[in-house]
């Protein structure tokens, strides 16, 4: 819940206290955001209007998708010698020189190029030559290793998922790069 005062005095906290909030946070000068159980916060709501406090109580919150909130503070970072991860929503922004981009905008499946266990396997891949070679990456998740494989030259790179959601994450990247996989 989430009540916007009007008058700046401690009755409306004094008031929301009574129904045992799990805590309280000031949001500007006049927000104060009061999260409980919805009766508890409809009780609440109903005091704070008994009371006549002069507040505007707000219940419909809308939950943010912490997919976008993650894409929307990603930044591209570089991974290994070659290659540069840009895991926002996509854009056609050039790497650095001498760098590769690997674009995968963060979604449900596994891969964004910042767990160190794919940067570790992209580094392995960077050690191995890989021009005219077969490379099968199981469980690729977003595809991001199938990617840097096709990138450097693998003569065909193949991604297998158990997680259909995943398969579809994998083929929407491939999309984002001129190189095939």
């Amino acid at each position: 819940m989430i009540v916007r005062r009007k008058a700046h005095d401690e009755t409306v906290l004094g008031l929301l206290a009574i129904f045992g909030p799990l805590g309280f946070q000031e949001l500007g000068t006049d927000l104060v955001a009061f999260y409980r159980e919805s009766d508890d916060a409809r009780a609440a709501g109903e005091a704070l209007n008994a009371a006549s406090v002069g507040s505007e109580i707000v219940t419909d919150l809308p939950e943010p998708d912490p997919l976008e909130a993650y894409r929307a503070a990603s930044r591209p970072f570089p991974v290994g010698s070659r290659f540069w991860i840009d895991p926002g929503p996509a854009s056609q922004s050039p790497p650095p020189p001498g760098r590769i981009a690997l674009r995968v905008p963060a979604s449900r499946a596994f891969g964004t190029g910042a767990h160190e266990s794919t940067k570790l396997a992209i580094l392995a891949l960077e050690e191995e030559p890989l021009e005219g070679r077969l490379v099968l990456d199981v469980g690729t998740g977003s595809g991001i290793l199938a990617l840097a494989a096709a990138a450097l030259g693998a003569r065909r790179a193949v991604g297998v998922d158990s997680d259909s959601q995943a398969v579809c994450v994998a083929r929407e990247n491939l999309r984002l790069h001129p190189f095939g996989v």
